[in-house]
């Protein structure tokens, strides 16, 4: 496997551990008695994180599908020790790069945007202001 597919996949591996972090900071926290247990804190903190990864992912998904000619040769953007749409690149950009852009470019923003419209009627409480305050 080209060292660029690892650096999609560690791209990928790296939010979880963001949020694996934040998860045992929080319960750490809570269990020395720094703060009180709220979903809220979770939910913020998971829906920050995402929305703080997903532009540098997606960058990166795009310049690994995208080609650059050089010398009438054509060369993976991201990385261009590496030739493009040659067997191993269509096979990593229909099995990995592929999912991966339309989960980070749609579903994740899709999926924070049903639950802003599932509160809409609510943007004004407190609750859904510290879940979603920073973005709007």
């Amino acid at each position: 496997m080209p060292g660029i597919f690892f650096r999609i996949i560690w791209s990928m591996i790296i939010p979880f551990l963001y949020v694996i972090t934040i998860l045992g900071l929080y319960f750490i926290s809570i269990k020395i008695k720094i703060m009180k247990s709220h979903k809220i804190y979770l939910y913020n903190g998971f829906t920050f994180t995402l929305l703080f990864m997903q532009p540098n992912i997606v960058s990166i998904l795009i310049g690994s599908s995208a080609c650059r000619n050089i010398d009438n040769k054509l060369y993976i953007k991201e990385d261009i020790r590496y030739d493009c749409y040659n067997s191993i690149h269509n096979t990593y950009l229909v099995s990995l790069i592929l999912p991966f852009f339309l989960l980070w470019a749609f579903v994740v923003p899709l999926l924070i945007l049903r639950s802003m419209i599932k509160n809409k009627g609510n943007l004004n409480k407190l609750k859904v202001r510290f879940m979603f305050g920073f973005l709007y």
